[in-house]
């Protein structure tokens, strides 16, 4: 199946101008970088040329080893170097003026300039390349002059690690003063260990068999393969007056003519067709690795948020969900386990005992009026349930409980507090948390509170019947629960589901509905009877659990609704950000292991793999 590389890598790019909050990420910084200096110019139409750089430490002879590819003096030099401070190269003048008619294909803010003598002064910014035209170079070879990477001037640093951001190849000029040098090394590892391709010369050699002793030493120390080693020998007052040689090239990639000497390889062999394509292979490669690397990090990035995000939440939960839980425990509606005691008691098949008792009330429910008219004589007016609503008694407990509510949340979450959440979340967020835990907003959050209270406990009801008729169902078929199963053959013949009858614990587990008038009265003496048996008592932890739980995010969200309201919106767009980057990372993942072996099918991309 073809594989669409530039499509996924553009739709990678307009992704990550969207990133919320990540935009100053490094990960991100370099992948947008990478992105629009070198895959996207680099897979747009037919890339009409190669990027060989020339790098290398202080006074290591990289603007004579540049002029001396030119075949003219082009670049300023000296014998003591550090005169290269911008950028300069140099180009066939058809390849100028394809660059400058379309910028789409630059790597590089480009400026044209008749000879090096520019790259004397600091660019406007690091990654500004100064060009100039050379009638005898190779049509498709861009050749760039860079600073010294280890200077002490950030400017000449930042040159070179702009044009190793984007190359498609990197000419390393070392000497046998500089080839063991820590930093060096360190700084090259980072640049040339993702597989990007590289040409090491040895300048200034001795001839002896140490030089090559030490080029392998550095090769080892970098840990990537160069595509050939080549050595220069001290000249004097005219450095490659003899052209370099080569010393070895790798055996594990040798690229076409890498072998033919370094001015031959790089003017004539890397600038054909076959050996352009195969550098610009591994290029390829190497650069689509580091932006896959560069999406996963930004990924883990953005997970590692959204994971805080959430331990904030679940951290004002836990705060408020005692309180919570005692609200919901002073009300609980008993409407759902009694119509789910009534339903299991019709329903229940399993005992004959149970199934004869239910098998008399059918027949007698013609008689139950009479029954039901002397019971509500006679216990009405010893039970009568407290006149109030489950509202009114959870409210009560509410307004008592938020005061101190309000003290634990700004001690743990607010300004002053001591908690390692508090103490790890961003300047975004803790702004957010002080300005709702501000003294004056106390009193909007309990109205909020008590507003979302009457719904919490509406919500809470289709759930807790369920778990209701798991108790009855559970209960009922246990032997020792005759009791229970008698009074559940009473309840079925009733209609419990209309009660707004509740057990209000606060009130000393009192029986309460908002009209006790309208009350069925065997109903609630059935509702008395039942109240401190195991049904209840089970019925109660249920209730406290769920409506408990939806309460705690309830209350949680009023006292805090600028912070909740940003730390869902920050799991919701963030967490598509996270699952978006992997897919594109795992897009970027197949592509590169077809990649390796054979040719990426789109048109696109005329690029075929080195075999």
């Amino acid at each position: 199946m073809p594989l669409s590389l530039p499509r996924l890598l553009r739709e990678c790019r307009e992704r990550l101008e969207t990133l919320p909050r990540a935009v100053g990420s490094p990960a991100a910084a370099r992948a947008r970088n990478l992105l629009i200096r070198d895959l996207l110019p680099r897979t747009l139409g037919n890339s009409p040329y190669l990027v060989a750089g020339i790098i290398g430490p202080a006074n290591s002879g990289k603007s004579a080893l540049f002029n001396h590819l030119v075949g003219r003096d082009i670049s300023p030099s000296r014998a003591e170097g550090g005169l290269t401070k911008s950028l300069f190269g140099v180009a066939n003048p058809k390849l100028v003026e394809v660059l400058q008619r379309e910028p789409e294909l630059r790597r590089f803010p480009i400026t044209t300039v008749d000879d090096g003598q520019a790259a004397l002064e600091f660019p406007s910014s690091p990654d500004e390349l100064l060009l100039s035209s050379v009638n005898d170079s190779p049509p498709g070879l861009l050749l760039i002059d860079t600073p010294d990477f280890d200077s002490v001037v950030e400017e000449n640093r930042l040159a070179s690690e702009s044009l190793l951001a984007v190359a498609d190849l990197v000419v390393l000029v070392v000497t046998r003063h500089t080839y063991q040098n820590r930093d060096v090394v360190h700084f090259l590892r980072r640049w040339l260990d993702c597989g990007r391709p590289w040409v090491l010369l040895y300048n200034e050699a001795s001839g002896d068999e140490d030089d090559k002793s030490n080029v392998r030493k550095l090769v080892q120390d970098i840990g990537s393969p160069p595509l050939g080693c080549f050595s220069a020998p001290y000249q004097k007052g005219n450095p490659f007056a003899e052209s370099p040689a080569t010393m070895f090239t790798s055996d594990t990639d040798q690229v076409h003519d890498i072998d033919h000497g370094l001015r031959t390889s790089l003017f004539y062999g890397l600038s054909s067709p076959l050996g352009q394509r195969q550098i610009k292979s591994r290029a390829l490669h190497a650069a689509v690795s580091l932006v896959r690397g560069d999406l996963e990090e930004i990924a883990a990035e953005l997970a590692s948020r959204c994971a805080h995000v959430e331990e904030l939440e679940a951290e004002a939960v836990k705060l408020v969900r005692d309180s919570a839980r005692r609200c919901a425990g002073t009300a609980m509606p008993l409407a759902p386990l009694l119509s789910a005691l009534a339903a299991s008691a019709r329903n229940n098949t399993c005992d004959a005992t149970f199934a004869g008792l239910k098998d008399w009330w059918l027949r007698a429910r013609s008689s139950l009026g009479q029954i039901y008219l002397t019971l509500r004589r006679q216990l009405s007016p010893k039970h009568l349930p407290l006149k109030t609503t489950s509202g009114d008694v959870a409210n009560s407990e509410l307004v008592s409980a938020w005061g101190s509510l309000w003290i634990m949340l700004s001690n743990s979450l607010g300004r002053k507090a001591e908690s390692s959440v508090r103490e790890s979340t961003d300047v975004h967020f803790a702004e957010l948390l002080d300005a709702d835990l501000a003294s004056e907003n106390r009193s909007p959050s309990l109205e909020r509170a008590q507003r979302q209270l009457e719904h919490t406990l509406e919500e809470s009801w289709a759930e807790f019947g369920r778990e209701c008729q798991t108790i009855a169902t559970k209960l009922l078929n246990q032997s020792e629960s005759t009791d229970l199963a008698q009074y559940s053959q009473k309840l079925s013949v009733l209609q419990p589901k209309s009660s707004s009858l509740f057990v209000a614990r606060g009130l000393e587990g009192r029986i309460a509905a908002p009209a006790p008038e309208a009350e069925n009265a065997l109903l609630v003496h059935l509702a008395h009877q039942l109240l401190d048996t195991k049904a209840v008592n089970q019925a109660m932890e249920a209730w406290i659990d769920i409506c408990g739980r939806r309460l705690a995010t309830k209350l949680t969200r009023s006292a805090l609704p600028t912070s909740t309201r940003e730390w869902h919106k920050t799991i919701r767009q963030e967490g598509a950000c996270v699952t978006q980057l992997r897919e594109y990372s795992s897009e970027i993942g197949a592509a590169l292991a077809v990649f390796g072996v054979s040719a990426i099918e789109d048109p696109e991309i005329p690029i075929t793999t080195h075999g």
